[in-house]
């Protein structure tokens, strides 16, 4: 079965591909196929990439903000991949001198 998140088209002698990754989690290997002009027919596998891992399996992703139930309140949510570190936030009107 197909296990692909995403495919690109690429232009004959096309040597470059770029693109934005999101945070999956997970290793992620990028693999080339090919085939012929009219995109009939098989596959052909030409190359795959080196195992590529995300920089933080923990950043917050999901971020949510909502106000409070006072006016000076505001909740900050979001998710992180451990229920091992409880994550912080910092806040502030100064990046300088942030609270958490």
């Amino acid at each position: 079965a197909c296990d692909y998140f995403d495919y690109e088209f690429i232009e004959t002698n096309q040597t470059i591909m770029s693109w934005q990754m999101i945070n999956l989690r997970r290793p992620l290997e990028f693999r080339y196929y090919s085939r012929d002009k009219n995109c009939s027919g098989n596959y052909s596998f030409g190359a795959k990439s080196a195992i590529v891992q995300p920089l933080n399996y923990n950043a917050p992703e999901q971020i949510r903000l909502a106000y409070g139930d006072q006016t000076d309140h505001m909740l900050v949510l979001y998710v992180t991949n451990s229920s091992e570190y409880a994550p912080e936030c910092q806040y502030g009107l100064d990046p300088s001198s942030l609270q958490r």
